[in-house]
């Protein structure tokens, strides 16, 4: 607990409510937080259980602290820090932080602040990393979740994994990938197949793939599930909630937003409003299970058609399907988080976008390949997709 005592002890008492752990992988993150609601939120993303992990060999762990401090202690160690770090190494990181080098008993040590009125501080020491927050925060609950996400991301990739814009679904205990670009209907379909089928969740937006034994398996990581409106209303079980009130990523839905999406099929299943959804309240919708982890068996390519009733399935070769996918490869750039921060890359960009490559291909090269063409409403051809995807 070196980090928090060298930086704490001068301004506050140092205590704990929770201490909580968590192993992808060969990486364990250990969290010490005061804050019941950082706790909450981080439990929503995550998944329902994780599997017994007690013989994998964990190489690299992450404490991560967690401190509420008062405004007054906050902008005096704010002061403190800023007037003693020495080097500015990036003027922006993650798009939104400004990094400094600090030296803290010797060692050195990452800062990073944000100046766009969020009011909070995280500094990286081996290993270590610190969470500072106070009562002018903006949302101090979610800070938390953002650095374990970002872990995650940054030490999975550094293990070989790549990252795709993709979401994924378990059958069976057989993973699939759906993948395309903006609106060919990724998450239209993710919501269809676990209505119908009752798939259990993985993951939405970001898909990691890592070879483990030479298995390929997808992995979990804690981000939000974002539905069209107009697909929201259209799906009984996301109307009833939408209505409910109970959302806990509050969203403000007029009138004109409502009457439009179920009016309007462009817009329905357009990208411009959104209905967004932890995993946890998304898996309740639909009373499915959210995995932490899963082997790959396929890989989906839908294409949404607004306007038709529509419903053709066929394989297609790896040639095609690289193609596809090397637009929604995310590793070594994705374009919402283009800077790894709190843990940095091994390897050189160009290293890592030719060995990324090369495996998408591997991969694309020994699972089943399908594109899907549906369209609104989704005709029920339970028996077609089995026999043509699952089976």
């Amino acid at each position: 607990m070196i980090l928090p005592t060298e930086i704490l002890l001068p301004y506050t008492t140092i205590t704990y409510e929770r201490v909580l752990s968590y192993q992808w992988y060969r990486i364990k993150i250990i969290i010490h937080t005061q804050c019941q609601k950082s706790i909450e939120n981080l439990a929503d993303y995550l998944p329902d259980y994780f599997p017994d992990i007690s013989s994998d060999k964990c190489e690299k762990q992450y404490h991560i602290y967690e401190h509420s401090l008062s405004n007054n202690e906050f902008q005096a160690l704010y002061d403190k820090l800023i007037n003693t770090s020495y080097l500015r190494i990036n003027t922006h990181v993650d798009i939104w932080w400004r990094e400094y080098q600090i030296t803290l008993n010797g060692k050195p040590a990452l800062l990073f602040t944000n100046e766009a009125g969020w009011k909070v501080i995280k500094i990286v020491c081996e290993g270590d990393i610190l969470i500072l927050t106070c009562g002018l925060t903006c949302d101090p609950e979610k800070h938390l979740l953002r650095v374990v996400r970002e872990v995650l991301y940054r030490s999975l990739e550094n293990y070989g994994g790549i990252t795709l814009h993709a979401a994924a679904i378990s059958i069976y205990s057989k993973g699939f990938i759906i993948i395309g670009p903006s609106g060919a209907g990724k998450t239209s379909l993710l919501g269809r197949l676990v209505d119908y089928y009752k798939c259990d969740f993985i993951t939405n937006d970001r898909v990691i793939l890592l070879n483990i034994n030479d298995n390929i398996i997808i992995y979990h990581l804690p981000l939000s599930i974002r539905f069209g409106l107009g697909y929201a209303l259209a799906n009984p079980k996301l109307r009833a909630y939408l209505y409910s009130g109970t959302l806990s990523r509050k969203r403000e839905y007029s009138a004109q937003d409502i009457n439009l999406a179920q009016s309007n099929a462009e817009e329905s299943w357009g990208a411009r409003k959104k209905l967004e959804l932890t995993p946890r309240e998304f898996t309740r919708i639909f009373n499915v299970k959210n995995r932490y982890c899963v082997p790959l068996k396929g890989v989906l390519f839908p294409q949404l058609y607004k306007d038709k009733e529509i419903f053709h399935i066929e394989e297609i070769t790896p040639e095609k399907a690289m193609e596809i996918t090397q637009a929604e490869l995310l590793t070594p750039y994705d374009q919402t988080w283009p800077e790894p921060w709190l843990v940095k890359r091994n390897g050189s960009v160009a290293e890592l976008r030719e060995k990324s490559q090369r495996f998408l291909y591997d991969i694309l090269t020994k699972v089943n390949r399908r594109s899907l063409h549906f369209g609104v409403p989704f005709v029920d051809r339970n028996q077609q997709l089995y026999e043509n995807i699952f089976a």
